[in-house]
């Protein structure tokens, strides 16, 4: 049986575009796949690719030109390495995707990383982040209340904001917060998950007053009252009654004997 181009054609068009495909599928950064929330990481996942989503907590350097990134989804943080060259200039509180190999002892090696469009925070109440907790899933949000309560663990400051409109739970990791006090007037810079706040900053707008009371007594300081000094004597004003000194009654005496001698020679 004899081949014709007409039977030839299709089938190395076929077997070309297989080629294409599958080399475009093997050069294209995969970030996508089923997303595992970090509390669910365990040692099963060791030497496994994963993926994680969550904002940028923090950035630091940690072998040349490798650098490890602490991320959050909410459920918890896992520890990132990488290249610079997968993700210049991160920024904290920005969301990324990041796909890669799990160590374990919490930490990814990184391959790829997908980044959020969206900058900025967004300013919003308590009370909108309760209503539509879906909507604001993972968004940057900005919101600005009263410190009604203050956690203070190992490295990391938990804390409940009050709005007027409601309190949410606030959690900053990879920092304890010993100034701050309750009563402070914050505003919290961080991504919404449900109920909860991952915060990236926490800025003190208005710190309580001060209430100290010994503070309060040394700048004010209480009038003292000065003891009423004696009355000074006065010689001239001397009383009746006083005696007086003998040195003062010499030369009445001296004049007296003076006039008795005289008399006595005119006789």
């Amino acid at each position: 049986m004899m081949r014709s181009k007409d039977n030839v054609t299709p089938s190395l068009l076929t077997i070309f575009i297989f080629i294409v495909i599958t080399m475009i599928a093997a050069l294209m950064p995969v970030v996508s796949g089923e997303v595992v929330a970090i509390a669910n990481l365990n040692d099963s996942y060791i030497y496994q690719e994963v993926t994680v989503a969550g904002s940028i907590v923090s950035v630091r350097s940690w072998q040349g030109t490798v650098y490890i990134m602490t991320v959050d989804d909410g459920s918890g943080t896992v520890l990132v390495k990488y290249e610079s060259r997968l993700l210049e200039n991160p920024q904290g509180g920005q969301r990324v995707t990041v796909t890669g190999v799990y160590e374990g002892k919490n930490t990814i090696y990184a391959k790829n990383f997908g980044v959020a469009a969206t900058s900025g925070y967004t300013d919003t109440t308590v009370a909108e982040l309760k209503k539509y907790p879906a909507y604001y899933y993972g968004d940057p949000v900005r919101v600005r209340g009263d410190v009604s309560k203050i956690i203070l663990t190992h490295n990391k400051t938990e804390l409940v904001v009050d709005d007027d409109t409601g309190e949410i739970k606030v959690v900053l990791y990879g920092v304890v917060m010993e100034d701050l006090n309750l009563d402070d007037k914050i505003a919290v810079e961080g991504r919404c998950y449900q109920d909860t706040i991952s915060a990236f900053a926490i800025k003190v707008e208005k710190a309580r007053p001060s209430t100290d009371p010994i503070a309060t007594q040394s700048s004010t300081p209480s009038p003292v009252t000065q003891p009423t000094p004696p009355p000074e004597s006065n010689p001239g004003s001397s009383s009746a009654s006083s005696s007086t000194p003998a040195f003062e009654l010499l030369p009445a005496l001296g004049a007296l004997l003076t006039v008795a001698y005289l008399l006595t020679r005119r006789k």
